[in-house]
């Protein structure tokens, strides 16, 4: 595993005890999200304060191929709405993805339920989406599983593109 490009200062590290290389550079702050693969938390930086979103995923819950498909998409998609990868940590029953933090969650808990969004709204929500997906085929990546649940928000309530692990290559 390599570290992602946009992230100069942080890199791959490895560690005897899985929480030790997160807790060594980040305050693990609450669970965010559950999934079949692993769990999202919010975390912070103790050095810079940035918050950021840490998968974990047990090294026996998913095929590697699957992860490192992920980690591929995800440093070769750079574009405003596409979820950021920062770093990588591998220890020897975990893996660790640090991501951007979409401030705002989920689409789906953005959208008043039983009200629908302004038209205006949507359409510039759906611009974005659209856009992600430009820059994901001009990589050769196609997402087959765009849905309101991997549409982040962040707190400027900009679209983030996410969960690559089900991105097949064109």
């Amino acid at each position: 595993w390599i570290m992602a490009p946009r992230s100069p200062q942080r890199g791959l590290e490895a560690s005897s005890s899985s929480e030790d290389a997160l807790t060594g550079q980040y305050e693990v702050l609450r669970c965010i999200g559950q999934g079949s693969f692993g769990t999202v938390r919010l975390a912070r930086h103790i050095l810079t304060g940035a918050e950021v979103a840490v998968k974990t995923v047990g090294k026996g819950e998913l095929d590697p191929a699957f992860l490192q498909a992920e980690v591929a998409i995800m440093k070769a998609v750079e574009h405003p709405s596409v979820v950021q990868l920062f770093q990588v940590m591998e220890t020897a029953d975990r893996m660790y993805l640090v991501m951007e933090y979409a401030g705002w969650g989920q689409l789906l808990q953005y959208i008043p339920e039983g009200v629908g969004l302004p038209e205006r709204e949507a359409q510039g929500l759906f611009e974005q989406v659209a856009s992600a997906l430009c820059a994901c085929q001009a990589q050769g990546i196609a997402h087959r599983d765009v849905k309101a649940e991997n549409i982040l928000l962040d707190t400027r309530v900009l679209v983030k593109l996410s969960d690559f692990e089900i991105l097949p290559q064109c």
